[in-house]
């Protein structure tokens, strides 16, 4: 029996996760399998509430990589990320799930709809193309993943390299609300990447040099400039999507 009860707990390390989402895959496989031809919307809501267990995990970790922004949380979620990729693609492939969600009865106009956009979503993802193809579609659509992984950590990892020491002639133009986004740093005060902040004071500064600067500092993510350039990244990602 499935056991809901994992994915209440916090996972923070592979291991936890692991045995989360095999427990999740075990029913999933389990559920296709002994339930054919159900209302569509009583998977619906047992759909939702195993997905939100899921989701739960990759929500938690998810904002962890983004907010702590730690190595050992990005590598965790990368990680997460890259396992699930690497079961969804063929689970999208699968001749038992395709035919479960063909089998489902609907009762109204609405859940027709959804339930064709799932049966395109099945031949979108190659459910009629030979093994061979499959496994090359499923190949790019992975490498495809990593790259977009790379672009997103790229762009927090140059917001943490970003910084403006105030000089004085700068200061001089600014109030005293605009000195709270300064922190000192040796005697310096030294301002961070932080885009709430940033937008306060595009629209509330009385300080046109500062404006200018922080303007500049919002096309530093991922840019040439930084040291964590997405510019190879983006042409490798425009490129895998125009082979899928």
């Amino acid at each position: 029996m499935f056991n809901k009860d994992l994915f209440q707990q916090k996972s923070n390390d592979k291991d936890t996760f692991l045995a989360v989402f095999e427990n999740y895959k075990t029913w999933i496989y389990d559920f296709i399998k002994n339930n054919k031809g159900m209302k569509f919307n009583a998977y619906m809501k047992e759909s939702d509430i195993q997905s939100k267990a899921m989701s739960d995990i990759f929500l938690r970790y998810n904002y962890l990589s983004n907010v702590k922004k730690t190595d050992e949380v990005s590598e965790l979620y990368e990680f997460m990320v890259t396992e699930y990729e690497k079961y969804s693609d063929p689970f999208s492939q699968d001749p038992v799930h395709y035919e479960f969600i063909k089998s489902l009865i609907t009762e109204n106009e609405t859940e027709e709809r959804l339930k064709k956009r799932y049966i395109e979503a099945f031949e979108k993802s190659g459910i009629d193309l030979p093994k061979d193809k499959q496994d090359e579609l499923n190949a790019i659509s992975q490498e495809l993943s990593t790259a977009q992984m790379l672009f997103s950590k790229n762009l927090i990892d140059s917001k943490k390299e970003w910084s403006y020491t105030l000089t004085p002639e700068v200061k001089a133009t600014l109030s005293k609300k605009d000195l709270e986004s300064f922190k000192d740093v040796d005697g310096e005060l030294v301002m961070k990447f932080n885009q709430n902040a940033m937008g306060d004071i595009m629209v509330k500064s009385p300080s046109d040099e500062l404006k200018q600067i922080i303007y500049e500092a919002s096309g530093y993510p991922g840019s040439p400039r930084s040291n964590f350039d997405n510019t190879e990244v983006t042409k490798k990602i425009l490129n895998l999507k125009q082979q899928i």
